[in-house]
């Protein structure tokens, strides 16, 4: 009789360890249990409006407040946070966005700024043209009519749209194309393309009526080539050039003098892109803008400039007109 009581206990025992050991293969709150499997998390800040965000190209995430956020599929291994659809008015960013997961990953940062865009309206094409941002965010056109670059950017930031690459036989030039953004879409950009042929002029109509006076022959059409069709000169809205010159014996390089008070150096090439600064004296002068005849007039080179390496100067300081040598 004792022999099987104990028999018994024994089978009982049994019946409590599986049960208590988890036999069943859950969680603890019921979830199944997926070994080897991480979360990936994170937070957003900055957020007005609804983000879409993936990871590894899915698992849409769509949120529409700051804080934290967790992708409902867990990964075992690679995890790359991307956002699939901005916020209007808004452009957000992820940081510690991707990696392999070793651990629950928890870091993610997704920060949303105001940002807005930029762009304007083509007339005159009749090409190809590409247009540029910023010295980047190329946007190519080859119609008229209304324009924005893709890449929005920050508000307070500055722009400036530059002609990249012109049509062929035609030049097009922007206006209102600089600035600093304040709060909303720049819209008001403007790029003119026309065929480079210049007017003739006024044309003599008539002879003057001193039949002793004999007056000069009618001009004919004449044309005009670019130079450096992909010279960008980085002036600074309301700047000019006012003198264009190369150095006595050398035809390698020009010389281009601009009111803000630069001298630029630029290679003789038909495909230079950029000038450098060979002199500048912005802070000697007198500003361009605020006076008629202000900022750097002109220059010369001196004709002994082989062995005296000097370059004359014509400006406005302190009121006065100034030649520096």
């Amino acid at each position: 009789m004792i022999r099987k009581i104990v028999i018994d206990l024994s089978q009982i025992c049994l019946l409590i360890c599986l049960v208590s050991c988890g036999g069943g293969g859950s969680s603890g709150d019921g979830t199944p249990a997926t070994p080897g499997t991480f979360s990936i998390s994170g937070s957003i800040a900055g957020l007005t409006g609804t983000v879409v965000l993936q990871n590894n190209a899915g698992d849409n995430l769509s949120r529409a407040a700051n804080g934290v956020f967790t992708f409902a599929t867990p990964v075992s291994s690679a995890y790359a946070v991307t956002v699939l659809t901005q916020p209007a008015g808004k452009f957000c960013s992820v940081t510690n966005g991707s990696g392999t997961a070793t651990a629950n990953v928890a870091n993610v940062a997704v920060n949303c700024v105001t940002n807005f865009t930029v762009g304007g309206t083509i007339s005159g094409l009749s090409g190809t043209v590409v247009l540029r941002n910023n010295g980047g965010n190329d946007l190519s056109r080859n119609a008229n009519g209304s324009f924005a670059f893709t890449t929005p950017i920050d508000d307070l930031s500055a722009y400036n749209v530059t002609v990249l690459t012109q049509p062929a036989g035609q030049v097009c030039s922007v206006s209102n194309g600089s600035g600093t953004l304040a709060g909303v879409n720049i819209t008001n950009v403007l790029v003119a393309c026309s065929d480079p042929s210049l007017d003739p002029g006024p044309a003599l109509g008539s002879r003057p009526l001193n039949a002793t006076c004999l007056a000069v022959p009618r001009p004919g059409a004449q044309t005009v080539d670019l130079a450096f069709p992909l010279l960008d000169l980085r002036l600074d809205p309301g700047d000019r050039l006012t003198g264009l010159k190369q150095l006595p014996g050398n035809n390698d390089f020009w010389y281009v003098a601009d009111r803000a008070g630069r001298l630029l150096r630029f290679a003789a090439d038909a495909n230079v892109t950029s000038a450098t600064i060979a002199l500048d004296i912005r802070n000697r002068i007198d500003p361009p803008l605020t006076l008629g005849e202000g900022g750097l007039l002109g220059f010369a080179f001196s004709p002994d400039f082989v062995t005296d390496g000097a370059v004359y100067v014509s400006y406005r300081s302190a009121g006065r007109s100034r030649i520096s040598r």
